[in-house]
């Protein structure tokens, strides 16, 4: 659900980090991403040299890395292939095998495994190199590091893909040689110690290599239970959860009594708090890690078991130990995960135990408020039951204020998950009117915001402008969204001239995306801030080279404001450039050249010059 915390979902084994916002982006999300540029009027031989004149390898880094994403935008995958295949077999050894790694994955998503047999091998044989020779510079590597992974890590999915091509030689080779190099690595931490050997291990038992495997998880115990001895409240919470995610590693290879020893010892640590609060905080971690297990796989019955084991000794402790406190926490680890592990049913349990109806509607309330309406289809198998409940609650609450309050949320509720009727039937509980009347303003910014901006300004249309100004802005955002632009515009003279100025920017976009250049310039002078106009144009010009309008986006880009603010001047820079190759790669060189003389990168005209002289 939308409120579980992200540091909490990320915390399993085996997830490939692969930084989404990296110009390395995967062959498989490529689809997602489409770009009418054409490519291919810069041979690629013109783009080897460019880096070979670069003396800066930093610099050289980072526009391998952009022109490898130029071409994932277009879809060429051919021309990185080539890209590839035409460098130094010793610069950059790194990307080359990341990038043939993705097309490994390709190639096995589309039933090609001698393909990606060749590529694997090819990865393979390039990472064979000394890279400690190549880039000894660690200022160096922690400048480009955002540009690809470290030696091990690609070896350890080497390893695994070649698993998957049938390949097992090769693939036990990979993973050992990963392990040798991480266990060579000083001050890793011990999670990412752990972490790396546990993915090997699956790939040996995926080989039939159980002992070997059975090994390295013996050895990831050791590196766990160290953390126990620390005096760190963060290293013992740690331990937990390794702990409890190793337990479920050794039930995936057989090894089940262990991993009952391993969940045992868990729960026994969570039990020895004399405080109840704090057995509580304890137990639900251990809940949480059963309810996201290391892998698909061991979505089990078992876990299901262990599910309902944990929760009956978190129910146990709730109900005999009563205090604040203890609400408290059950407000915010009810809305944090247990309504998802547990389901509402259970949940319930433990909300039922607080016996004032008002504290009661406290525990639940902050899950429905903290819904976005864009999140909400995906969570309405829990929020209906749980708005029954809520429902339920309020009924109960014996001050009219309180009550009041209740139905107001449960109102905005049915207005996020789009149920606006029944939104307004619970707005008509409502006692005192002027609650009444925040609720349905309330209601209609959350229809709005849920694209239903008619609906929105109908239920406040007999209301006074100052009282709606959030109501209008997020309906002029919905027009604009739905592609309405000119009812968008129709509404800016309603809004006050703060909101005013937070429009301009949505305004101006939506103007160049439809066409009104001279409209959306006007906006964008109209922008008294440096910097948001600076980012508008930004936006408006990566828009516009994504839709190959490449007259538009010059247009915009030299309309770009002077500023200090390096981040602002580079980004002028870097737009004028982008503008440059894309003149250059769609043939129009001459243009190309010209855009290019501006720039302060000799390298952008000989790439442009170099283009045009190509048979």
């Amino acid at each position: 659900m939308s409120f579980i915390t992200q540091e909490r979902l990320i915390s399993g084994f085996g997830v490939l980090f692969l930084c989404a916002s990296s110009p390395m982006a995967s062959l498989a999300k490529a689809s997602e991403l489409s770009s009418n540029i054409k490519m291919g009027g810069i041979p690629t031989i013109c783009h080897l040299q460019r880096l070979k004149t670069i003396t800066d390898p930093t610099k050289q880094v980072s526009i391998l890395a952009l022109q490898v994403r130029r071409y994932r935008l277009a879809n060429q995958d051919r021309l990185i292939l080539q890209l590839v295949n035409g460098m130094d077999k010793k610069q950059f050894p790194e990307i080359q095998a990341e990038e043939l790694i993705q097309f490994a994955y390709h190639y096995l998503e589309v039933k090609e495994p001698e393909k990606a047999v060749s590529v694997l091998n090819q990865a393979f044989q390039l990472l064979q190199n000394d890279l400690s020779s190549i880039i000894d510079n660690e200022q160096y590597r922690l400048q480009t590091l955002f540009f690809y992974r470290e030696k091990y890590d690609l070896l350890a999915s080497l390893g695994m893909l070649f698993i998957e091509a049938k390949q097992p030689e090769l693939a036990e080779a990979s993973l050992l040689q990963g392990l040798n190099i991480k266990q060579q690595k000083l001050n890793e931490s011990p999670r990412d110690n752990v972490e790396y050997m546990v993915k090997i291990a699956q790939g040996l038992f995926a080989l039939g290599k159980q002992e070997q495997a059975i090994a390295l998880l013996d050895k990831s115990l050791e590196v766990i239970q160290s953390l126990k001895k620390s005096n760190s409240g963060r290293d013992r919470q740690e331990w937990l959860i390794l702990l409890n995610n190793l337990s479920w590693e050794y039930r995936a290879i057989g090894k089940v009594i262990k991993a009952d020893q391993l969940f045992s010892q868990s729960l026994d640590y969570a039990n020895s708090f004399s405080n109840p609060v704090s057995k509580v905080w304890w137990l639900s971690i251990i809940a949480e890690r059963t309810y996201f297990p290391p892998s698909e796989s061991n979505s089990t019955d078992e876990r299901q078991a262990k599910l309902k084991q944990i929760f009956g000794k978190i129910l146990q402790t709730v109900r005999s130990n009563q205090s604040t406190e203890m609400t408290k926490f059950i407000t915010y680890a009810l809305a944090a995960e247990w309504l998802q592990f547990s389901g509402v049913e259970s949940a319930m349990q433990i909300v039922n135990t607080v016996a004032d109806p008002v504290e009661r509607f406290k525990v639940v309330s902050p899950i429905l408020e903290n819904i976005r309406s864009e999140n909400a289809n995906k969570d309405i198998d829990l929020l209906v039951p749980l708005l029954q409940e809520a429902e339920s609650i309020a009924r109960t609450i014996p001050s009219n204020t309180d009550r009041d309050q209740a139905w107001s949320v449960i109102a905005n509720t049915y207005a996020k998950l789009g149920q606006s009727q029944t939104a307004l039937q619970k707005i008509d509980l409502i006692q005192s009117m002027e609650q009444k009347q925040q609720a349905l303003i309330d209601v209609a910014d959350n229809l709005a915001r849920n694209l239903q901006p008619d609906l929105a300004l109908s239920l406040v249309r007999d209301l006074p402008n100052n009282l709606v100004q959030q109501v209008l802005y997020d309906s002029m955002l919905s027009y604009l969204k739905n592609g309405k632009l000119e009812t968008a515009l129709s509404l800016q003279g309603r809004l006050s001239q703060d909101y005013q100025k937070f429009t301009l920017t949505n305004l101006a976009e939506a103007s160049a995306k439809a066409g009104r250049t001279t409209q959306a310039l006007k906006l964008l002078q109209q922008i008294t801030e440096t910097r948001w106009r600076s980012e508008t144009l930004i936006s408006i010009v990566n828009q516009s080279l994504n839709v190959g309008d490449l007259d538009r986006a010059l247009v915009f880009a030299q309309q770009m404001p002077q500023s200090s603010e390096v981040d602002i001047s580079s980004k002028s820079l870097f737009a004028l450039e982008e503008i440059a190759i894309a003149y250059a790669e769609s043939g129009q060189y001459d243009k190309a050249i010209q855009v290019s003389l501006s720039l302060q990168d000799p390298s952008i005209s000989q790439l442009a010059i170099c283009a045009k002289r190509s048979p």
